[in-house]
């Protein structure tokens, strides 16, 4: 159970810091694509294999390029081997991923929305947008993040951790996209929940060192029902942000 635990804990972590820091500072402090990275090493995405949409996924997940020599069984094949494993994993993802094409001006996923998709940039130019925070009055601007790189894996895993991002993803030119369908997400998932957090660790590397520092320094505070968070004189120990239930202020 222990790969699954630390597949879920990785999912709480890349939810956070996209729905709580991000939309924290977007929010309250105007920041946006300041948050994101404009460019990222080509080290991150040269590993891809981009032969095949398949192959792209199958080689962030970690696995090789071509599937293990099968071996032959006179009986049941064991299910604990890393072979089996490999090719149940291969078998899931070549059976579930497909290419969209998009056209220049074509949107292939808006900000909020609940993607049904992990997706990976093959081809062209695709930018990533967010939509800069309404400040007096005035209606909110998108505007570009970054421009992915062919063999990157879309920083929006909401197919994985169910909590959406807040990116649009955009044609320039004409694109091509691989796509890797939720219900084949959450097999792996349960199959092989520690292949599954490179998929985590993959989106988290367009998130700028400064966001994944105000990320770490955010603590929670659970208050039940008449507790006090703090009473007029208390010294301020930082900034505080609802992120449920009802908070009652009294001035005195």
């Amino acid at each position: 159970d222990e790969p699954a635990v630390c597949l879920h804990i990785e999912s709480l972590l890349v939810a956070r810091l996209q729905r709580v820091a991000f939309g924290t500072l977007q929010t309250f402090f105007g920041l946006s694509s300041d948050l994101l990275e404009q460019e990222i090493p080509e080290h991150a995405v040269e590993s891809v294999n981009l032969s095949s949409p398949a192959e792209a996924f199958l080689s962030i997940l970690g696995l090789p390029a071509q599937p293990p020599n099968r071996r032959s069984w006179t009986a049941e094949p064991p299910v604990d081997t890393a072979g089996t494993l490999e090719d149940m994993i291969r078998e899931v993802v070549v059976s579930n991923v497909d290419v969209v094409v998009l056209q220049a001006g074509e949107t292939l996923q808006r900000p909020g929305a609940a993607a049904k998709y992990l997706f990976v940039h093959l081809q062209g130019d695709l930018e990533a947008c967010v939509a800069n925070f309404e400040i007096a009055g005035e209606a909110s601007k998108v505007s570009r993040a970054f421009m992915a790189k062919p063999g990157e894996l879309l920083p929006d895993v909401s197919a994985l951790t169910r909590f959406t991002a807040p990116l649009e993803f955009k044609a320039v030119t004409t694109c091509k996209v691989a796509r890797l369908s939720d219900s084949a997400v959450e097999v792996l998932s349960r199959k092989a929940p520690q292949r599954c957090t490179q998929f985590m660790r993959a989106s988290a590397k367009r998130y700028t060192e400064f966001l994944h520092r105000i990320d770490a320094a955010l603590d929670w505070v659970h208050i039940r029902g008449g507790e006090t968070l703090f009473r007029p004189g208390t010294p301020s120990r930082g900034i505080y942000l609802v992120l449920s239930g009802r908070l009652l202020h009294r001035r005195r």
